[in-house]
């Protein structure tokens, strides 16, 4: 019963801790912004890419990226 006490604890803790380095790694994984612009029509928006310095070899040895999706209205409608 103690051995099996002992091996849950420890397979907790690293699941934690696996969980703490994933999370803390995830931020360096991006490699720009998609920006999502709506202000000229609603139902047909555009679409920019903005790639982060550096990010453009990340992009061609990766067969995927991550990009954060921001959207922002570069127009001001009244």
């Amino acid at each position: 019963m103690d051995i099996w006490l002992g091996v849950a604890v420890g397979a907790f803790v690293a699941c934690v801790l696996c969980l703490i380095i994933f999370l803390f790694r995830i931020g360096t994984w991006y490699v720009g912004d998609l920006r999502v612009d709506r202000s000229d029509d609603p139902e047909k928006p555009y679409y920019f890419m903005e790639v982060s310095k550096g990010a453009s070899f990340r992009m061609l040895k990766n067969n995927f990226v991550l990009l954060r999706v921001k959207q922002e209205n570069y127009v001001k409608n009244e």
